[in-house]
């Protein structure tokens, strides 16, 4: 309405803030002059002054008002949080204006927080802005008039809203909501569109500060709350009354609940209409809003809609909400607002006159206690209300509405969306159904197939595996049911363990072989450690014995919940302080386990519920699949279609047959159907049920449950309204119970219920109540179960589960999940994933963040890098500001090191953890091990340098040292690729220094050996130098079952040996690879460039040509430049020795260029491989140039890689021979001489030293020319 400028006051020579109307509207003429009037009868200190006003020779009226500098309030709860004091002070100096202006007949009804003026940044001095609609006592014509400015959605009282005369009490509580604000930093009544907002003050009870903030003052708490009332005689009076409840206000704090419990209120099903004449009524809450009706202009409509037992809230704006409570079922409440809105179109239009009238249907979830919050429902209909008028129908309707409503309405697909058009004339225990045992139809097939697969594997001692899938409710559980019991009649000595994937801790690691060991050995999960350990050595006893039974137990503990201390245990340690190692120990426990099961005796692992397994254990399973294939080893897996992505080629290799359980023969459900009803029911309700039921074995048990309870006709159109109308037939403590037991997932306990509901110390009804549920076939007890004398019980099936649980409210699922995480705790529960999701949920980010760093370290245990780093990053997210962020981040720093992790994305993480974490702890080792990662990609090697020797001269924690060894490795060979071997010597000293005791830190030793053999053969041209080193690996690597390091130890005696030429020793170690090449980080291109070298060396061109392509092929997908440029080297030496020169040519040059900027190391070598093509294409000047630039930097840098600084030497001397300086050729040659017989001299052994030196090719060339 008008612009605000900086002026000065010509007469009094002050800064003045000058204000020009920008409007031609009559009304916003009469809106100016009435701020200007209202200004000049206000003389306080917390109102801004008025100075003057009028208009220039064109009619351009203007208002001066004092000029303040500082910010407004809105701007100050944006860009910091206001303590309890700063927001009293702010409202109580507001108050103390608005009195000024209550006294004298003054009424502001546009109080919000842009409108309060804090002078100075000062919290303590405001003033009061925008008086424009301001309500003069005895001035009515501003206020009636339709079109008339009303105030601000979200700010203004509900007879504002309503359209009602405002009142001293609408500032009271446009006050009490910018307190409020100020409090929690979120408004009271918030939305996306002003009818939204607008409903919420009509509808909704304004929340409490208490709730949204700790710490508030109870008397300010209730102040506030009498402030927001929605009743006006229910607030203080005025403004003087509201300043006088501030200053007096108690500084006592809300105590916090002493036993707290879930509360009574539950969701329900809610359909509302939204009915608006224009594209005013669903505008921005953040707008003033036009009042565009009069006082009695909704009396037909409210009189349409009483028979329908409809509510309706005629808004200021002219916007109409219609409610529908006690409605019955989800199916009636839809049916009967539809039924509202083909009576609002034609009201409605007639009313307002207008042609765009817009009605929205919509039905979802609400809180019922006693209070109506339909918020999200109204922000949902809002904003389809912003589209068009629908063309051809009355109304949109949402898709809940629209399923429920189904071929009761006729529909049709409009522009925005669904417009409703007309209504159509109507037309492991004995599973048991309505208290009969229920047979198992329409699945004798698939229960054969499987029992014939089991009796295979019995009597040929082959390992097999079979997946059923099948949606929700198809049959799983029931087939599962079937199926053991038919493996057992036919195999009494099977062995079959049980194990379940957890819905609340989805994807935790080891979590679904953890409850399959726990089942095996009984162990409770409340029982002591000790308790605990010895169950499992109990049942481990009986087939295993002596250090290969400890091994056994300490490890599978791990996964077990029942974790040993490692002060005694070296491998124990070492392993807890390497992911890999840790995996590589799990993985050789449970293989070995499950061998000595099988040995005697059928072993069949039945697993329910895949589709919520972790990758750690898919992996162990795949493994002891392919391990055990000679043993009668048995896998039936249940899940759901999803699993396939979850886990893609699902234990492929081992030749898995899938049966895909597809929906239920008719003749089958119609068995089931007379079986349960009985032979009189008709043909057509059989059909009706079968056909409603779709093949779905549970949907079909549930349609013959609503038959025989004579509630058929109420059935909802979808199942999950379904199942809920099912629980809602329940008495309300037994619903109130069933909601708990949801909050825990699909098993729980009848204690932890009693807990949840504030009943901990008389568990009676609660167990009561729970017995009630098995008989009504809702819950089933669950035999053996993880709590000593506790009963444990499952939901009869995940839907009613999930149904109960979409009852709780928000307040009772967050106060819920908060208790269940605190008792699993409490009660021994060892699976990270549970507990940190439950503590999530539960608002306690910081405990979350411990768990799910627990999580994460777990997942790396198992290999599973993607789950670890999804853990991680979740626990980052409940962390926000505590002191659990260095582990995690820590964490993501390492993980990101070792996968080459873009900068971008884990530099910020770096900074923190470095920020955070103390010097030498494991976070911040990881941190600089991703800083000096993070500099090597971006190229920054003065950074990378200056990091290293920050890490070499860190002292590190004991659980630190490990990693302080892999970060110095990995970086002093980074430094030799880039030739800066004096400054790699260094960091190798201090890693040689850190390893010390082989029995101190067995990663670090391993790392020491496996740095120590890289460098002899890679770096220092001594491949015999090599051996000793690697074989200590090697051995240190098996003793201790590291998977990864035993792959390392096998790639350096692999190439040690091809480059000393044993080549068919190098050729089967090479060929093995233990280790997939891209878990090798840097050293991915390291065996496949060796392999194809040695195999090029004996001549096998076409199996060394496809290594070296592969390698390229790789190299060049996964962006490694390094491991491209060694793959095309390679290729250039096959293709050479082979007398594909041009071929060669092209290649080495291509090698050249990838080489050039990552491997320093390895351009002198590839450089000599040039020349040699030069030589054999007859180009010796080009030869000569190529054989000294490889030799000049084969002395500027002190090595080159792959021992190939012998042909450095051996064709820059033939170059030099055959360009006539035969002199100089001498020299080189003799030096090539004396750097072979250095490496002969070491070689202890004659035959060895002969081989050596008679069956390298380059070696050979040698010592010709030296005689």
């Amino acid at each position: 309405m008008g612009t605000v400028y900086r002026a000065v006051d010509s007469d009094q020579g002050t800064v003045v803030a000058l204000k020009l109307l920008t409007s031609r509207d009559p009304r916003g003429e009469d809106r100016f002059a009435h701020e200007a009037q209202v200004l000049a009868t206000l003389d306080h200190p917390g109102v801004v002054r008025y100075i003057a006003h009028g208009a220039d020779a064109a009619g351009q009226r203007w208002l001066a008002m004092e000029w303040l500098d500082g910010e407004d309030l809105a701007t100050r709860i944006q860009r910091a949080a206001l303590s309890v004091d700063e927001s009293v002070a702010i409202a109580l100096a507001a108050a103390q204006a608005l009195a000024a202006a209550h006294v004298r007949g003054v009424v502001h009804r546009d109080i919000k927080p842009s409108n309060i003026f804090l002078v100075g940044g000062d919290t303590h001095h405001i003033k009061l802005l925008d008086f424009g609609i301001a309500r003069l006592s005895g001035s009515t014509r501003i206020f009636t008039q339709s079109g008339a400015v009303i105030g601000t959605p979200g700010y203004m009282a509900p007879e504002q809203a309503r359209g009602e005369t405002a009142e001293p009490r609408a500032d009271v509580f446009s006050l009490g909501a910018v307190l409020f604000e100020c409090l929690t930093g979120r408004p009271a009544f918030a939305g996306a569109h002003a009818v939204a907002v607008l409903a919420r003050l009509l509808l909704e009870d304004a929340p409490r500060v208490s709730e949204s903030r700790q710490g508030v003052p109870t008397a300010l708490d209730a102040i506030i709350a009498r402030m927001l009332a929605k009743e006006p005689a229910a607030r203080p009076a005025n403004a003087t009354e509201t300043a006088t409840l501030l200053r007096q206000f108690s500084s006592e704090v809300t105590p916090p609940p002493g036993n707290a419990a879930l509360a009574g209120g539950e969701q329900r099903v809610l359909s509302i209409v939204i009915a608006a004449p224009g594209e005013g009524a669903v505008s921005s809450s953040d707008d003033t809003v036009p009042a565009s009706h009069d006082a009695e202009s909704g009396t037909a409509i409210q009189a349409a809609l009483h028979p329908l037992g409809a509510r309706m809230d005629r808004l200021a704006n002219g916007a109409v909400i219609v409610t529908l409570e006690n409605a019955g079922s989800a199916t009636e409440q839809a049916m009967l607002a539809a039924r509202c809105a083909f009576l609002l179109g034609p009201l409605f239009s007639s009313d307002s006159g207008s042609a765009r009238v817009r009605i929205a249907v919509v039905t979802g979830r609400a809180v019922l206690t006693g209070r109506l919050p339909v918020g999200e429902l109204l922000d949902r209909a809002a904003a389809m209300l912003l589209a068009p008028p629908p063309q051809l129908g009355v109304a949109y309707v949402d898709e809940t509405t629209q399923a429920l409503l189904d071929t009761r309405f006729e529909m049709m697909r409009g522009v925005a969306g669904r417009e409703l058009y007309g209504e159509r004339e109507l037309g492991e225990r004995v599973r048991t159904l309505l208290g009969r045992p229920s047979p198992c139809v329409g699945r004798d097939r698939e229960v054969r197939a499987i029992a014939d697969l089991f009796e295979e594997c019995f009597e040929e001692k082959l390992a097999r595996a079979v997946l059923v899938t099948g949606p929700p409710g198809i049959g799983k559980s029931r087939l599962r049911g079937e199926t053991v019991q038919r493996i057992r009649e036919r195999r009494p000595d099977a062995e079959i363990w049980t194990g379940r994937g957890d819905l609340v801790g989805d994807g935790a690691p080891f979590a679904l072989l953890g409850s399959t060991l726990r089942n095996a050995a009984r162990i409770a999960t409340n029982a002591s450690l000790p308790a605990r350990q010895a169950s499992l050595l109990e049942r481990l006893s009986q087939r295993l014995a002596g250090p290969e039974q400890q091994h056994v137990v300490e490890f599978l503990c791990e996964i077990a919940g029942a974790p040993f201390p490692d002060d005694h245990r070296p491998l124990l340690r070492a392993a807890r302080q390497s992911g890999p190692l840790m995996g590589d120990q799990i993985a050789r426990a449970f293989t070995t386990l499950l061998a000595a099961e099988a040995e005697g005796h059928p072993l069949c692992l039945v697993l329910e519920d895949l589709h919520w397994g972790d990758v750690p254990s898919v992996r162990l399973i795949h493994q002891a699949l392919r391990q055990l294939t000679d043993a009668p080893f048995f896998v039936i897996a249940f899940a759901r279609p999803e699993v396939h992505e979850r886990f893609p080629r699902l234990w492929a290799e081992q030749c898995t047959q899938e049966i895909r359980l597809g929906p239920l023969p008719r003749r089958a459900a119609e068995r089931l159907v007379r079986h349960a009803l009985g032979a009189t029911v008709s043909v057509t309700r059989v059909s009706e049920i079968i056909e409603r039921a779709e093949g779905n074995a549970f949907y079909l048990e549930e349609l013959i449950r609503a038959v025989a309870e004579d509630r058929s006709e109420l059935l909802p159109e979808t199942v999950l309204a379904m199942v809920q109308t099912r629980l809602t037939t329940l008495d309300p403590v037994t619903r109130q119970v069933l909601r708990a037991a949801s909050v825990f997932g699909e098993v729980f306990w009848a204690e932890a219920v009693a807990m949840l509901l504030g009943r901990a110390d008389d568990t009676t009804l609660t167990l009561e109540r729970v017995r009630a549920l098995v008989e009504q076939e809702i819950l089933v007890p669950r035999g053996g179960s993880r709590l000593a004398e506790q009963g444990e019980y499952i939901f009869r099936h995940a839907l009613l589960r999930e149904a109960a649980y979409a009852l709780l409210t928000e307040e009772d699922r967050v106060l819920g999940h908060r208790l269940a995480g605190e008792w699993l705790e409490k009660h021994g529960e060892r699976n990270a994933l549970v507990l940190a999701a439950h503590h999530e949920l539960g608002g306690e980010g910081p405990r979350a963040a411990s768990f799910y760093a627990r999580a994460a370290e777990e997942a790396v245990w198992g290999g599973d890098v993607e789950a670890a780093i999804s853990h991680a990053q979740r626990g980052l997210a409940c962390a926000a500001a505590s002191e659990s962020r260095a582990p995690l981040l820590g964490m993501l720093c390492e993980i990101g090191a070792l996968q080459f992790t873009p900068a971008d994305d884990i530099l910020p993480k770096v900074e923190e953890v470095v920020r955070l974490a103390p010097r030498g702890s494991m976070p911040w080792v990881q941190g600089m091990f991703a800083r000096s990662t993070i500099a090597i990609q971006a190229g920054r090697i003065a950074e990378m340098s200056a990091t290293l020797e920050l890490l070499r001269e860190t002292s590190p924690s004991r659980d630190a040292e490990g990693l302080l060894a892999v970060a110095l490795g990995f970086g002093a060979c980074q430094l030799d690729l880039l030739g800066r071997i004096r400054e790699a010597d260094d960091l190798t000293e201090r890693l040689a220094a850190i390893a010390g005791s082989s029995e101190r830190d067995p990663l670090a030793s391993m790392f020491w050996h496996a740095t120590a053999a890289f460098r002899s053969a890679y770096v220092k041209n001594d491949p015999w130098g090599a051996i000793a080193p690697a074989e200590a690996l090697r051995d240190r690597a098996l003793a201790t079952g590291h998977r990864s390091m035993l792959g390392v130890a096998h790639m350096l005696l692999g190439m040690s040996r091809g480059l000393l030429g044993f080549s068919t020793d190098a050729e089967q170690l090479l060929s093995a690879a233990d280790v997939p090449d891209d878990e090798m980080g840097f050293n991915s291109s390291v065996r496949p460039f060796s392999l194809a070298w040695v195999l090029a060396d004996r001549e096998a061109f076409d199996e060394a040509r496809a290594c070296a392509t592969r390698l390229i092929r790789s190299g060049s997908e996964r962006g490694m430049p390094l491991d491209e440029g060694r793959g095309r080297w390679v290729l250039a030496e096959i293709c050479y020795r082979s007398g594909d020169l041009d071929s060669a040519e092209r290649e080495i040059m291509t090698a050249l260029e990838r080489l050039g900027d990552c491997s320093q190391l390895d351009f002198p070598g590839a450089l000599a491989t040039l020349a040699e093509v030069r030589l054999a294409q007859s180009r010796p000047r080009e030869a000569l140039a190529a054989a000294s630039e490889a030799r000049a930097k084969l002395a500027a840098i002190g090595g080159c890689s792959f021992l190939r600084s012998l042909a450095v030497l051996l064709v820059y001397s033939e170059c030099l021979d055959l360009n006539g300086e035969h002199g100089a050729a001498e020299t080189a040659v003799a030096e090539a001489q004396r750097h072979l017989l250095g490496i002969a001299a070491k070689m202890g052994n004659p035959a060895d030293r002969a081989n050596f030196l008679d069956r390298v090719y380059e070696r050979r060339g040698s010592l010709k020319i030296a005689r």
